[in-house]
C-alpha cells in the first residue's frame, strides 16, 4: 500500500522512494491554522515535495498510517506529540497531493479523539 512505502520512504531518508509512491506534477501544501499569518504558498513538483517532506517528516518523525475522512493519511508525531496530519489525494497508485494539517487547534481535537479511543 502507498502509505506504507510512504512511511517506509520517510523513516529512511529514501528520497528515492518518496519519489516513486508520488506523482511527477505532484503538489503539497499545509494548513497551520489563522493564526500562522500568511498562508505558505503550496510546493510544486515532485522532487520540492518529496525533499520538504523528507524536512519535515524524515528521522525523527514517527509516521502513523491513520485514514481520514476516506482519505488515505498518515498522522505525524514528533516525540509523542501530534504535529501534523499528511493527508493524501491519489492519482491511481501514486499520491498526487499532500495536504499537511498542522493548526494546532484541530491538531489538539484529533488528539484529544485519539487519547479517548485508546
Amino acid at each position: 500500500m502507498v502509505t506504507e512505502k510512504f512511511i517506509a520512504a520517510c523513516a529512511t531518508g529514501d528520497l528515492a522512494g518518496l519519489l516513486a509512491v508520488l506523482a511527477p506534477d505532484a503538489w503539497g501544501d499545509v494548513d497551520l491554522g489563522p493564526g500562522a499569518g500568511r498562508r505558505p504558498a503550496p510546493v510544486v513538483g515532485a522532487e520540492y515535495v518529496a525533499r520538504n517532506l523528507l524536512r519535515y517528516w524524515g528521522k525523527g518523525a514517527t509516521l502513523v498510517s491513520h485514514p481520514v475522512g476516506g482519505q488515505p493519511a498518515v498522522l505525524g508525531f514528533i516525540g509523542r506529540e501530534l504535529t501534523g496530519v499528511l493527508v493524501f489525494t491519489m492519482r491511481g497508485e501514486v499520491i498526487q497531493a499532500v495536504h499537511v494539517i498542522g493548526d494546532p487547534r484541530k491538531l489538539d481535537f484529533l488528539g484529544s479523539q485519539l487519547s479517548a479511543s485508546a
